[in-house]
């Protein structure tokens, strides 16, 4: 009896200790996708690079964090670019001279982390959102206008595959950009 009691202890522990550490799980969440999206791309210089195409996807955590604040990741999927003529996106940071020519196409893809404070998450609002006002617009249609987004973590990769780029990937992230996408590399 006393063989079967540990037996059983053990199975328990385990049992508990391999569920400890479980992710939320797809019903803690609600996603909003939201297709034809698009927006002009800025570079390091400040000015827009590119033109982006894309589908946007909103990921709500509807239960609230310790201080009353909100977590949303936005995903940016389906992504292509279309270059503007003019410093490449990553030509201030690295403090080089590149410029990307106008045409260029490409793809790419991220996220960014936000945390929500000041309003109250609203799934039908959230649900009803126009399109408009870009991440702004969701967060205010989704948790009220009250409601101030702060993008604590960030990450995009950018990728053409034209012959004519000397720079073909770009990464830009919150943790540092790498590499670039431009047409001419002195």
């Amino acid at each position: 009896m006393k063989r079967t009691m540990t037996i059983f202890a053990v199975a328990a522990f385990m049992a508990v200790a391999g569920f400890g550490f479980t992710v939320a799980s797809a019903a803690d969440t609600t996603n909003y996708a939201f297709t034809g999206q698009g927006s002009g791309d800025s570079s390091t210089c400040g000015p827009d690079w590119a033109n982006d195409t894309y589908t946007r996807v909103f990921k709500v955590y509807p239960e609230q964090n310790v201080d009353g604040s909100y977590r949303v990741v936005e995903y940016f999927t389906n992504g292509h670019f279309v270059t503007l003529q003019g410093p490449s996106p990553e030509s201030c940071e690295a403090a080089t001279s590149n410029l990307v020519s106008a045409g260029v196409t490409g793809n790419f893809h991220g996220n960014e982390v936000i945390k929500v404070t000041g309003g109250t998450y609203s799934p039908s609002g959230a649900a009803a959102w126009d399109g408009t006002g870009g991440t702004a617009g969701f967060i205010s249609a989704g948790f009220g206008g009250g409601a101030t987004p702060n993008v604590s973590d960030f990450w995009f990769k950018y990728h053409t595959g034209n012959p004519a780029a000397c720079a073909k990937t770009w990464i830009n992230a919150a943790t540092g950009n790498a590499g670039d996408i431009a047409t001419f590399c002195p």
